[in-house]
């Protein structure tokens, strides 16, 4: 009898799992995302250089070589400041 309750506990619990991850999925769905602008965006963005591994023989050197994201945005692209 045990195991009958512990099984009716657990399909009884399941929809309260089940319920939320399927109304995000049917939000994320209905999201208008226009994943061309997004790409054509990407490749119009340089790609940094890659900082060598042999800095990382250094750590404290390498983080201070590596540039912050804020450099990494091209001019004029600076998401900190305001608009």
């Amino acid at each position: 009898m045990e195991h009958v309750i512990a099984w009716a506990g657990s399909l009884g619990a399941w929809p309260l799992v089940a319920g939320p991850v399927y109304q995000a999925a049917i939000e994320l769905h209905e999201e208008e995302v226009d994943r061309d602008a997004l790409l054509a965006t990407k490749d119009a963005v340089p790609r940094p250089r890659p900082l060598s591994g042999w800095w990382w023989l250094l750590p404290p050197i390498a983080f201070l070589k590596q540039p912050s994201a804020a450099e990494r945005l091209p001019p004029g692209r600076d998401e900190r400041r305001p608009r």
